[in-house]
């Protein structure tokens, strides 16, 4: 069996990630002053239905908005998202600057208790994640060689009251709820100073049970007749945690309907690029000279035998036409995250504590806005002549071959396996087209860049040196 290797088939063409960025950033309209287009190396599938699964829809939604974006103009973030929470990192920055304020106002007693029940809550967390995954995975095997649906409610509650790990699991869950109540009443208290209070309100907004909402780990269907039921008033009413049915998420939602995302045409999509065409915008100059962008905007794997085939028909392109039934920037709304808190005063006076998160490479120092969505991606690459390679046979789904352009994979080594509608690959006499059907994928994010931290040498200086000066 051959070897599968990458074949760089379009270098002739000088085809640049700057087509596709200008192409995408025409389409985002009244970008704002130090707002950037962030786009995916790999541009994830949306799995979305309105009919068929309307709430974990929602529950994929949400999952993609809290993102926390590395401070790059191209990032593969969402491989990486669950360690990379936009609310998880908010949150943390939000509880050293409570500590700041506590570290003024509080006796060293309380502050001492706070802190041992925090440590004693992250504890009790990671062991509930722990006991929910076991039982989880138990569950999905009891059910599946039971034939019975993962979401049938009344059949798990029976079952998992006999399951080893549910006394545990309801025991720290009680005691996790116990002391969060402690931590709160410890730490939210009124402060004369202004900026302080605002620390501690954000705080409140940020950790508070009612900006977080359940929503179903599985496709609506699963669930059978209890599904229903279902409805924001169900959801909220669910206990405030995780389990093997819900998921517990900070709330982040938008006025844009599932079917809006599913069926708009908002953002139609039809530009031909020849050898000729040049970017209206580069990525270097929208994120500063000094931006990496390391990623390319196509790439294709295959046997080695199939290289120089495949070199020579591309040889001969001509011109891309890149097309797409919608490209449109879906815009977040949280009333727990407060940006403006980035502007606090405690930050300022305490720079190398903030470095972390506000720095050149901090996690917060982009922050998203906007979820930038394309569906039914095509792209027709027109020759000189006929297209030689079987490109049909070696880009389907069994096929050796794979290529990946503007983040989006097509055929055995792209995302095809994970699309819930098949991809199209044809040869048209000179036109080879590619067509990802009406797969909605998620191309990049509208990024804000938090200027607060923005100091010149002189006010650095004056900050270091009374930073301990609170």
């Amino acid at each position: 069996m051959s070897t599968v290797t990458e074949v760089d088939a379009l270098a002739d063409f000088k085809l640049t990630l700057d087509h596709f960025y200008s192409l995408v950033k025409s389409q985002v309209s009244n970008l704002q002053a130090d707002q950037y287009i962030q786009l995916q190396a790999g541009a994830v599938q949306l799995d979305v239905d309105k009919e068929k699964y309307p709430w974990f829809s929602l529950s994929n939604l949400n999952h993609f908005f809290d993102v926390r974006l590395a401070p790059t103009p191209v990032s593969d973030s969402l491989v990486l998202l669950s360690g990379a929470k936009l609310s998880t990192e908010y949150i943390l920055m939000l509880s050293d600057l409570l500590s700041l304020v506590e570290f003024k106002e509080l006796d060293q007693l309380t502050i001492d208790k706070i802190e041992k029940l925090e440590a004693k809550v992250r504890n009790n967390g990671t062991r509930i994640g722990t006991l929910l995954t076991r039982r989880g995975e138990d569950w999905k095997i009891y059910a599946s060689n039971s034939m019975i649906e993962l979401g049938d409610l009344a059949k798990f509650h029976h079952w998992s009251q006999g399951h080893h790990t549910t006394r545990d699991i309801y025991a720290l869950s009680q005691e996790q709820a116990r002391d969060q109540s402690l931590v709160t009443a410890l730490r939210i208290r009124k402060y004369n100073d202004p900026s302080d209070q605002a620390i501690v309100d954000a705080y409140a907004a940020a950790t508070s049970p009612g900006e977080r909402m359940r929503y179903p780990r599985h496709e609506d269907s699963l669930y059978g007749d209890e599904a229903k039921k279902f409805n924001a008033f169900y959801f909220g009413m669910l206990p405030d945690n995780d389990s093997n049915m819900f998921v517990n998420r900070q709330l982040i939602t938008t006025k844009v309907s599932l079917g809006e995302i599913e069926a708009t045409t908002i953002g139609a999509l039809s530009e031909t690029i020849t050898k000729q065409s040049s970017a209206n915008s580069t990525i270097t100059t929208d994120w500063s000279s000094s931006a990496n962008v390391s990623y390319g905007p196509f790439s294709m794997s295959a046997s080695v035998s199939s290289h120089e085939k495949i070199k020579e028909d591309f040889k001969h392109t001509e011109s891309i036409t890149v097309g797409a039934k919608s490209i449109q920037a879906i815009k977040f709304e949280a009333t727990w995250f407060r940006p403006g808190i980035y502007e606090n005063k405690l930050i300022g006076k305490n720079r190398r504590l903030f470095e972390q998160y506000f720095g050149k490479d901090g996690s917060l120092a982009y922050y998203p806005t906007h979820l930038i969505v394309v569906r039914g991606l095509n792209l027709k690459f027109t020759s000189s002549q006929d297209w030689q390679y079987d490109y049909e046979s070696d880009l389907s789904v069994g096929g050796s071959a794979s290529i990946k352009i503007f983040g989006v994979g097509f055929g055995g080594g792209g995302n095809y396996s994970q699309s819930k509608r098949s991809q199209k690959i044809e040869k048209r006499g000179h036109d080879l087209l590619l067509d990802d059907g009406e797969n909605i994928r998620i191309i990049g994010y509208v990024a804000t860049r938090n200027t607060a931290f923005d100091v010149d040498a002189a006010d650095f200086l004056n900050s270091m040196s009374d930073r301990f000066n609170i």
